[in-house]
């Protein structure tokens, strides 16, 4: 084969070189996609397993929360009982301010 002169020769080298070479370049970037992917793939295991964990830890919360706070009607029930405790109280206020009242005019009601 002699490649001295005929530049179609020489463009149809360069071309398979060139086509060479891109293949090689091919295969080398496909096998860094390959553990990108790879690496990626366990990166969304371990985020999923964190996820799971999380999701777990919150259910967890919630029930505690349920079980710790009041609810609704139990707060009800303990305004009503706190409203007639008021009630009560300002009920016995009354009553003593009447004796206060009855006291004080017995004093000043007297003779001396």
């Amino acid at each position: 084969m002699n490649l001295s002169g005929d530049p179609v020769t020489w463009v149809a080298v360069l071309t398979a070189i060139g086509a060479l070479v891109g293949i090689a370049k091919f295969w080398m970037e496909m096998g860094a996609t390959r553990q990108q992917a790879s690496s990626a793939q366990a990166q969304a295991i371990a985020a999923h397993a964190a996820v799971e964990i999380l999701k777990s830890v919150v259910s967890d919360l919630g029930r505690e929360t349920a079980r710790e706070y009041a609810t609704h009607e139990a707060l009800r029930t303990s305004e009503e009982r706190m409203t007639a405790a008021v009630s009560g109280m300002r009920d016995e206020i009354r009553g003593l301010n009447e004796r206060i009242d009855k006291f004080i005019v017995g004093v000043f009601n007297r003779d001396p």
